[in-house]
């Protein structure tokens, strides 16, 4: 299944998800034979409430064609579907016929679309599952035909997580230029969080960045060593204080000498 490059406009609405209108043709082949019109992709304008969904509208067949289709079956041929868009190349699927009269032409399709809304893949399925080869081929009633509108869903990919890309890192002016430099992811990360400046990684011969050397455990706690060193030579120079006892002392003896002096 190819790529069809044809954008899906998908809004979000005060009312819900809504899908612009788009029609396009469906045509449909038997085995290896050439592609001719059965029918219209329509996504008709309106409101929904779940998640948005085409439509497939096919003609009824003509006898010539119920006669090709019935031969296909007994022939274990592929019946193929295509839908060409006015520009771009056109997606296709492809069913055994005998799987299709087994589950009685009950079908269910599924369109699968990137996130701009381009048209990736047409699933296309039955709900007896993969039916395996039988002796005979199976009977279609009298009456059989395909739906004429078949309901669609679609399906997007699931957004993975958004990467930040390396940022250049641009030099000043009146410097030389180092050479092509790089924020990495952890100093965009650092930056932003911390608020301090960004580290900047250059890119060495093999355009790797060259990872600064780790400070060392005394480069990088030497203010609080300095810091501390103080503080415990603060303390230890005031542990020990004058003894208070020996001015005491001092006070009585000069006392005696000024008594005896005056006698």
């Amino acid at each position: 299944m190819k790529t069809i490059y044809l954008q899906v406009t998908l809004w979000l609405g005060a009312c819900g998800l809504s899908v612009q209108a788009l029609s396009l043709p469906l045509e449909h082949a038997f085995n290896s034979g050439d592609f001719a019109a059965i029918g219209k992709l329509e996504s008709p304008p309106r409101e929904l409430r779940g998640p948005p969904h085409l439509e497939i509208k096919r003609k009824a067949f003509t006898a010539a064609q119920r006669a090709a289709f019935v031969q296909l079956v007994s022939d274990d041929g592929y019946y193929r579907l295509r839908v060409q868009p006015a520009e771009g190349v056109a997606v296709m699927a492809s069913m055994r016929a005998r799987c299709l009269a087994v589950s009685q032409l009950q079908e269910a399709f599924e369109a699968h679309l990137d996130v701009s809304g381009h048209i990736l893949a047409l699933s296309w399925s039955t709900p007896t599952g993969s039916c395996q080869a039988q002796a005979t081929s199976p009977v279609l009633p009298p009456d059989w035909a395909f739906a004429e509108v078949q309901r669609v869903p679609t399906r997007m990919p699931a957004r993975g997580p958004i990467l930040h890309p390396s940022r250049p890192a641009f030099s000043d002016p009146g410097q030389p230029n180092p050479g092509p430099q790089f924020l990495s992811e952890e100093a965009q990360e650092g930056g932003s969080s911390s608020g301090g400046p960004r580290q900047q990684a250059t890119l060495g011969k093999d355009n790797k960045p060259v990872t600064q050397p780790e400070k060392s455990w005394l480069q990088k706690n030497w203010l609080i060593i300095m810091i501390g060193a103080a503080v415990v030579i603060n303390i230890i120079s005031n542990a020990n204080p004058p003894p208070r006892e020996s001015q005491g002392q001092a006070a009585p003896a000069r006392a005696q000498g000024r008594a005896g002096s005056s006698r």
